[in-house]
């Protein structure tokens, strides 16, 4: 090649090609996402490296190679249909170990190839390959950190557009012509995008995001057959924004609808439900809810539902027990609980609790259902320091009493988080790992108690699942998802 080009065009070669070799590796990274970016770029850089093989010593079979996987990627193009940027893809860390793996590959070899030889890089001749070995390590490193920075988790923006107070409106009256579950009321927070689904919008998700991942807060709410296409829907739609889509807290109903889908499943815990068509004060189980319902008749404890619209010195009593309560506590989250927010409040009935000096020491927001009666539940609950011992069991056993009078099935508790995950000999190693959390990880979370004080009601328990794509790591996308209620990374570690 010296006898035909320039030594400059050699030297260049070598070095272009070094370049080639590492980029390739994020190029690879986006063809196995099937991004059409990605295949052009890796097409581009075959092709160059086949020229530049040729240029820097007329290396025949390392050219033919490339030139022969350029034109395999081009026959097949058609697989590649997802829209995305290189700089924003899942799993990072894999691909930039495989960068910093493939220049110590290249150090490693060139050490025990040209060990001996000149240790000065400023040195140029055709046959001073040590020299020219150094140049190469020098701009591999340079080329790893721009390429690690380069592809570094910006995380995929995905499009929301938060619902306001006209949408939410109307999405209460789809809801009451709809149909509902138990996390449907939730929606009506404002922090979720809104999405119907089908030609008749016969079905309804409502999700957030937080880094490349569009979450989706329980099943779809609509007919059977409407909630299966609106899964396909909403794994289209992320599939589309380069997101990965998550259905988080879904009952047994739809599993089969998520499988279908391409969806792993796993066991985030159980909900407690009473059912309220066999609930009675009578019978020696319930002689402490008795016991709790005298202590309040004796301290003067009153009860009241009211329904909104609720006047602003109500909220302002209502702030200030909330504020009570939240003391010490992180801040509010969100989510998949509701919070105190005035306009969120003023849209479903508040049970309170008053002492015998007719002060505010207790209550409760409903989650009601819509267009049923089959599920009534607790959103926030609160109270004063110094309200008396059991005010929260009579607060219950009031709300129970009145949801049975209006006909309702069941009475949601929520959820108990890692209850019943991992307990069979079977269990996967994740779940066997949520298993030891439950048993040893009180002092983090209090989940043996929550399950206990659920478990005095009688209830049936319900599993629910986190529907996610098998090749998600697990353990990133459920602090993903903690992170997402808690308001931010930095309050699932302190108070934020």
């Amino acid at each position: 090649m010296s006898q035909w080009l320039p030594l400059a065009a050699v030297e260049a070669s070598h070095l272009a090609s070094v370049v080639i070799g590492l980029s390739l590796i994020v190029a690879a990274r986006g063809l196995s996402l099937r991004l059409r970016r990605a295949l052009w770029l890796a097409v581009g850089l075959l092709i160059a490296g086949a020229v530049f093989g040729l240029t820097r010593g007329l290396d025949w079979g390392t050219s033919l190679l490339l030139a022969v996987i350029a034109v395999l990627l081009y026959v097949s193009r058609g697989s590649f249909e997802r829209q995305g940027s290189l700089s924003r893809q899942i799993g990072a860390w894999p691909w930039t170990i495989a960068l910093v793996l493939a220049l110590m590959g290249y150090l490693v070899l060139g050490q025990s190839f040209y060990k001996g030889g000149s240790l000065n890089p400023l040195v140029f001749g055709v046959d001073l390959h040590s020299p020219r070995f150094l140049r190469g390590a020098f701009v591999g490193l340079i080329s790893v950190i721009v390429l690690a920075i380069w592809t570094w988790p910006r995380w995929a923006a995905p499009t929301l557009v938060l619902p306001g107070a006209a949408e939410l409106d109307g999405l209460a009256a789809w809801l009451e012509s709809h149909g509902s579950n138990g996390y449907s009321h939730l929606m009506l927070l404002g922090d979720k995008a809104i999405r119907y689904s089908g030609d008749e919008q016969n079905a309804m998700i409502g999700y957030a995001s937080v880094r490349n991942r569009l979450v989706a807060l329980s099943d779809p709410v609509g007919d059977a057959a409407a909630r299966r296409a609106a899964i396909m829907d909403f794994r289209r739609l992320a599939d589309a924004q380069h997101c990965t889509p998550v259905f988080y807290q879904v009952g047994p109903d739809d599993l089969s609808a998520y499988l279908d889908n391409g969806f792993a499943l796993f066991k985030l815990g159980e909900i407690a439900r009473v059912n309220l068509r066999e609930f009675s004060m009578q019978g020696k189980h319930n002689s402490d809810k008795r016991g709790a319902l005298n202590r309040a008749e004796r301290l003067g404890l009153s009860f009241e539902i009211l329904k909104p619209p609720f006047d602003q010195a109500l909220l302002d009593t209502l702030a200030a027990v909330s504020d009570d309560w939240m003391g010490e506590k992180p801040a509010e989250k969100a989510f998949s609980l509701g919070c105190f927010d005035r306009d969120y409040l003023q849209r479903a009935p508040i049970a309170i609790v008053r002492d015998a000096d007719q002060r505010l020491i207790a209550f409760a927001s409903i989650l009601p259902s819509y267009g049923h009666r089959e599920e009534y539940s607790i959103d926030l609950m609160r109270h004063l320091g110094d309200a008396p011992g059991g005010t929260m069991d009579f607060l219950f056993v009031r709300l129970m009493q009145s949801a049975q009078a209006e006909g309702y099935h069941w009475f949601s508790l929520g959820m108990a988080p890692l209850s019943g995950v991992g307990d069979t000999p079977w269990a996967r190693p994740a779940e066997q790992l949520a298993r030891l959390a439950f048993e040893h990880g009180n002092r983090f979370h209090n989940y043996k108690g929550l399950k206990a004080f659920k478990d005095k009601w009688h209830p049936e328990w319900q599993s629910m699942y986190l529907a996610y794509p098998p090749d998600t790591r697990l353990s990133t996308l459920q602090l993903d998802i903690a992170a997402l209620i808690a308001g931010g990374y930095r309050r699932i570690l302190g108070h934020g």
